[in-house]
């Protein structure tokens, strides 16, 4: 990256194409990853470069998260290898685990009633895990019950729901209030994403249609 004039991490977001890129504002610090095995640690607001990090294996970066709480690091994961690792921001490796999903949809991180940071993903076979951070101990699995592929995920920001966007175009939405304090069943709903030609030919839809319907 050539940096020309001093950017913000947002204007610099619009400039990256074909990597991952999570931006951490309480830790002013954003990453972004490559097919290469390597991500770069930016500072959010001058934009200058800190530090690299490299896949043990030099495998390709699928996904990558700066978490700040209770330490400053870097989780990321490769679809090569299935391992999720967690290292902190001086480049000390914390934890590693072997994820049993091919392909692992948009991580978040959120903080949780004690102000640490929680991991959020989806799998491929429709579960929604919840990792504590840095150790990566699952808090929490959901499955969806039709087990599709969980691309995208959303928390609303009260942390009760989370917004799940699926590969068949369905949004499901997990709506246990407790789901990031407990390690208890979660209840899951879906509605649909409707569309139409006219909405096809815009940046963005309208969701409507379904009430959300707690099973």
């Amino acid at each position: 990256f050539f940096f020309f004039k001093q950017k913000t991490a947002y204007e610099i977001s619009a400039c990256l194409v074909g990597s991952e890129m999570c931006i951490r504002d309480r830790a002013r610090i954003f990453c972004s990853s490559s097919t290469d095995g390597k991500i770069n640690i930016y500072h959010s607001v001058t934009g200058n470069f800190m530090r690299s990090f490299y896949h043990p294996k030099r495998h390709s970066i699928n996904q990558a998260v700066i978490t700040s709480s209770p330490v400053v690091g870097v989780v990321f994961y490769s679809e090569e290898d299935q391992v999720i690792y967690s290292y902190s921001i001086n480049g000390f490796l914390i934890e590693q685990i072997q994820e049993k999903s091919r392909i692992i949809g948009q991580p978040i991180v959120i903080k949780n009633q004690y102000h640490l940071d929680t991991l959020i993903y989806g799998t491929e076979n429709g579960q929604v895990i919840i990792r504590d951070l840095p150790l990566l101990n699952v808090v929490n699995i959901s499955q969806i019950d039709y087990q599709p592929i969980v691309l995208s995920i959303l928390a609303s920001q009260d942390k009760k729901y989370i917004f799940c966007g699926c590969e068949d175009g369905e949004i499901t939405v997990v709506t246990d209030p407790h789901i990031l304090h407990e390690n208890i069943p979660i209840i899951a709903a879906y509605c649909l994403l409707y569309t139409s030609d006219a909405a096809d030919d815009l940046l963005c839809v309208d969701l409507g249609g379904r009430r959300i319907i707690k099973k």
